[in-house]
């Protein structure tokens, strides 16, 4: 499905599983709390989320140099404030149960759940 990830044309608790594929990292920061928050309410109770994305500051030190010219020289108008926003912090203020975080250079994976309660 492409459409709208502010506003999915799904029931609360529809889905088992929510994938996004480089998608946060294109997104004003209130966008991706949108995007999260409607992740979370098309979720079932246990349902998962798995984020892949481009590498983030908080794990990345050593690519800080790469990432921040990446940033500052491509046409990436929000990708400078995506390193210094944590995807899990930002899936755990929204309420996802974190359960993994991968790095895999350059990239990262994030997995959450909603909680079943």
């Amino acid at each position: 499905m492409v459409d709208n990830a502010e506003r999915m044309p799904f029931r609360d608790g529809e889905l088992d599983v929510v994938t996004s594929t480089f998608l946060f990292h294109e997104l004003p920061s209130r966008a991706r709390q949108s995007v999260a928050r409607e992740m979370l309410r098309v979720l079932k109770p246990g349902g998962l989320l798995v984020v892949l994305d481009s590498a983030q500051l908080v794990e990345s030190t050593e690519l800080r140099i790469f990432l921040e010219n990446f940033a500052a020289s491509m046409n990436e108008p929000f990708f400078a404030s995506y390193l210094r926003e944590p995807l899990e912090r930002l899936f755990g203020a929204e309420g996802f149960s974190l359960r993994e975080t991968a790095t895999c250079f350059p990239s990262k994976l994030v997995v959450a759940a909603k909680p079943s309660g």
